[in-house]
């Protein structure tokens, strides 16, 4: 059975690792293209929603205990 490694850290190593991941996804893109390309998926999608790597960190509140919801 996997054991989940959120529980082998300390408060401290997940919010540095947390804000570390946070940091890498409100990133900007470094190339036009990039941006370009993630807006043209939205449109072919026809779901707009332009902002949508930045959603997941305005509505969640990620906590330590993540691995009791298995």
């Amino acid at each position: 059975m996997e054991q989940c490694l959120l529980n082998e850290m300390t408060e401290d190593e997940f919010k540095r690792h947390a804000v570390a991941l946070a940091g890498r996804i409100l990133e900007k893109p470094k190339q036009l293209k990039t941006e370009t390309s993630n807006h043209w998926s939205e449109i072919y999608s026809e779901q707009y929603l332009f902002d949508r790597r930045e959603l997941p960190w305005q509505q969640t509140d990620v906590t330590h205990s993540a691995c009791d919801l298995n």
